[in-house]
C-alpha cells in the first residue's frame, strides 16, 4: 500500500501571500480568516475553554491514524487479503509431491477335501509399500511405487491325508513407474496452473479492494472531521452573536429604563433577536454533537465518548487543480476501484479457459514399467534370480471417455463466457461513470473556490455595514431594527462562507479518492504489517 503523507492542510492560520489560485493567473487566494472574524475566534476560544476536561482535541492526521488501526470495516478488507494469499498458498501447496507409505498383515485360513478328510490351509502374509506421486506443470501424472512382502504357509501335501507341511518363508519386492498424460482435456500447463493462476487473480483483486476500503473510510474521516470542525465554527459564530446581542440588550435596557432616551420596543427588538439566537444556537450544539458521533463512529469510538471530540484543525486551503486530461488518466491507472474489477476480468478469464478445457474429450496415454522378485530364504544370500535379473512388465495403452450428448461442462463453458461478458460491460460502465464524476468533481472544485471568494467579500461586507449601523445606532441617527437587519445578514454571510470552505475541501478529497490518490495522502498499515 502507497506509503502515508499529511493530508494538504493549511500549516498555519494565516495565508502565505504567495498562494496563488492555479486558475486566477496568478491572482492571489482571498484570506478566509481576518480581522472580521475576530467576534467567531472569542466565542471559539470560550468554546473550548468551556469544555470538558475531558475534550479530546483532534487532527485530521491522528484521526486517520486512528480509524487506520481501529475501524472494523478496514480491519475486515485486510484479513480478507490475508485469506487470499492463503488461497494462492494453498493453491501452490497443491502441486508439491506427495508421499504415499504402507504396511499390512493379512492372516487367511481355508479348508481342502481330501480323502481322509478336511485340511486346513493357513496363510501369513506381511507387506509394506511407499510410493511419490506428483502431476508435472504440463498434466503428466507420474507415480513411483516400491514395495516389499513375506509369506508363510500351511499347505497340504498329500491329498490322501489331512497333514499339512509349514513352507519356507518367500520374500518379494517390486518396483514400478506408471505414467498417464492428457492428451485432450486437462494437457497444458495454462488449463493444470489454472487453479493458482485464479487464486492470484482474486488476491491481487482482493488487495485493490484492501486499497478501495481504505481510500473510501479515508474518505469518510476527512468528510466527517471537516463536517465537525464547520459544526463547531457555525456553534462558534452563534456563540459571538448571543454574547454581541446580549451586551446590545443590555445597552437598550438602559437607556429605556434609566436614560429614557429610547423607546421600550427597541429593548423588545432585541430580546427577539436573542431568543431566535439562542433557538439557532441550541441547534447548533445538536448538530456539533452529531457530527462528533458520527466522527467517533468511523473511529471504533464509544458513542458516549465521541462527544468529547474536538477538531482542532486550522482552516483548510485549496490546493492546485489538475486539468481534466490528467486527472482522467488517473482514474484510469490509479483507481483501486478499476484495478479490483480488471483482476477479477483475469480470474474470469482463467476460468472460463479451464471451462473449456473441460469440456473436451478426455484422452490419455497411458504406460507403465514394473521390475520384481521373489526369493525364499535359502537363496537370500546371493538374491539369485533366474537369469540374474528380476521380472519386469511393460504396459502401454489409450483411454478414451466420451459424454453421450451434450455434458454439463458445455452448460458450464457457456456460463463462463456469458460471465466475462458481463464482466467486461461493467468495466466499461464503471469506467463512464468514474470519468463523468471526476469531470463533475473538477467543476463543482472551480466553482467553489469562486464562491469561496466571492463569499468572503460577502462576509467582509456585511461586517462593515453591521458596524456601520451599530455607530448609527450609538450615535442615535440609527435604529434598532436595522442594527439587527445587519447584523443577521453579517451572520449568515460567515455561516455560508464557512459552508463553501468545507464543501470545498471534501469535494477535493473525493475527486483524490475517485482518481485513487487519497491513499497517498493517508496513513495506513502497509502490505508488511498486515501480512504480519
Amino acid at each position: 500500500m502507497p506509503q502515508a503523507l499529511a493530508p494538504r492542510l493549511a500549516p498555519s492560520a494565516t495565508r502565505r501571500s504567495s498562494d496563488r489560485h492555479p486558475s486566477s493567473g496568478g491572482a492571489e487566494l482571498p484570506a478566509w480568516r481576518g480581522p472580521a472574524l475576530a467576534n467567531a475566534a472569542v466565542a471559539l476560544i470560550v468554546l473550548l475553554v468551556a469544555a470538558p476536561a475531558t475534550a479530546q482535541t483532534m487532527t485530521p492526521e491522528r484521526a486517520l491514524r486512528q480509524a487506520a488501526t481501529r475501524n472494523p470495516t478496514l480491519r475486515a478488507a485486510i484479513l480478507d487479503t490475508s485469506a487470499a494469499r492463503a488461497a494462492v498458498r494453498a493453491a501452490q501447496n497443491a502441486r508439491r509431491p506427495s508421499l504415499v507409505a504402507g504396511v499390512d498383515a493379512q492372516l487367511a485360513e481355508g479348508f481342502s477335501a481330501t480323502s481322509a478328510g478336511v485340511a486346513r490351509n493357513v496363510d501369513r502374509r506381511a507387506s509394506g509399500s511407499v510410493g511419490l506421486r506428483y502431476t508435472t506443470d504440463w498434466g503428466t501424472s507420474v507415480q513411483i511405487d516400491a514395495g516389499t512382502g513375506l509369506v508363510l504357509r500351511d499347505v497340504l501335501i498329500d491329498p490322501s491325508s489331512t497333514d499339512t507341511a509349514s513352507i519356507r518363508p518367500t520374500f518379494s519386492s517390486d518396483l514400478s513407474v506408471s505414467a498417464r498424460q492428457p492428451l485432450l482435456r486437462g494437457a497444458g500447463s495454462d488449463v493444470v496452473l489454472a487453479e493458482i493462476e485464479e487464486a492470484r487473480a482474486s488476491r491481487t483483486q482482493s488487495e485493490h479492494q484492501r486499497d478501495q476500503a481504505a481510500s473510501e473510510l479515508a474518505l469518510d474521516v476527512l468528510t466527517a472531521y471537516w463536517e465537525l470542525w464547520y459544526a463547531e465554527q457555525a456553534l462558534a459564530v452563534q456563540v459571538a452573536s448571543e454574547q454581541l446581542t446580549r451586551r446590545q440588550l443590555s445597552e437598550a435596557r438602559l437607556r429605556a429604563e434609566q436614560l429614557g432616551t429610547t423607546a421600550q420596543i427597541d429593548t423588545l427588538r432585541f430580546e427577539s433577536e436573542l431568543a431566535s439566537i439562542r433557538e439557532s444556537l441550541e441547534g447548533a450544539r445538536s448538530d456539533r454533537d452529531t457530527r462528533a458521533t458520527e466522527l467517533g463512529r468511523l473511529l471504533a469510538m464509544d458513542p458516549a465518548t465521541s462527544d468529547a471530540l474536538r477538531a482542532a484543525a486550522a482552516a483548510p486551503t485549496p490546493h492546485a487543480l489538475p486539468p481534466l486530461a490528467e486527472l482522467l488518466r488517473s482514474a484510469r491507472t490509479s483507481s483501486s476501484e478499476l484495478r479490483a474489477l480488471e483482476a477479477q476480468i483475469a480470474a474470469t478469464r482463467i476460468r472460463l479457459r479451464s471451462a473449456e478445457d473441460a469440456r473436451q474429450l478426455r484422452l490419455d496415454l497411458t504406460g507403465s514399467l514394473t521390475a520384481a522378485g521373489l526369493w525364499t530364504d535359502d537363496s537370500l544370500p546371493g538374491l539369485q534370480l533366474p537369469d540374474n535379473r528380476p521380472a519386469f512388465g511393460v504396459m502401454i495403452g489409450l483411454e478414451l471417455e466420451l459424454p453421450l450428448g451434450e455434458s454439463r461442462e458445455t452448460a458450464n463453458a457457456i456460463r463462463a463466457r456469458t460471465q466475462l461478458e458481463a464482466s467486461l460491460e461493467r468495466y466499461e460502465a464503471r469506467v463512464d461513470a468514474l470519468e463523468s464524476q471526476v469531470a463533475t468533481l473538477r467543476r463543482r472544485i472551480q466553482a467553489a473556490t469562486r464562491r469561496v471568494e466571492l463569499a468572503t467579500e460577502s462576509v467582509s461586507l456585511s461586517q462593515r455595514l453591521a458596524e456601520g449601523e451599530r455607530q448609527r445606532l450609538s450615535l442615535g441617527t440609527g435604529t434598532p431594527w436595522e442594527v439587527v437587519q445587519a447584523q443577521q445578514a453579517a451572520r449568515q454571510s460567515e455561516l455560508r462562507r464557512l459552508r463553501v470552505v468545507v464543501d470545498l475541501v471534501n469535494s477535493e478529497h473525493q475527486l483524490d479518492h475517485v482518481t485513487g490518490r487519497l491513499l497517498g495522502r493517508v496513513a495506513f498499515p502497509s502490505s508488511s504489517e498486515e501480512s504480519s
